[in-house]
């Protein structure tokens, strides 16, 4: 949970959208967008793509997934 909360502040700052803008969005409130930030809850699935989709990222880097090559 701390990396993906990590990510996200990181990605948000980045591309400038407030947390009220992205929670007009999502169509959810500023403080599920706030809990999502701090690490204290996570987005459902599809909350979760719909920020990707806002965010212009991958799921992958959103969640901090790294790919280990064999």
């Amino acid at each position: 949970m701390e990396e993906f909360s990590k990510n996200f502040k990181r990605i948000r700052m980045e591309i400038g959208i407030s947390k009220l803008r992205l929670a007009n969005e999502l169509n959810v409130a500023i403080s599920t967008v706030d809990n999502w930030e701090k690490g204290k809850r996570l987005p459902n699935i599809l909350n979760l793509f719909k920020l990707c989709e806002i965010l212009r990222c991958s799921s992958d880097e959103i969640l901090g997934v790294k790919i280990i090559d064999k």
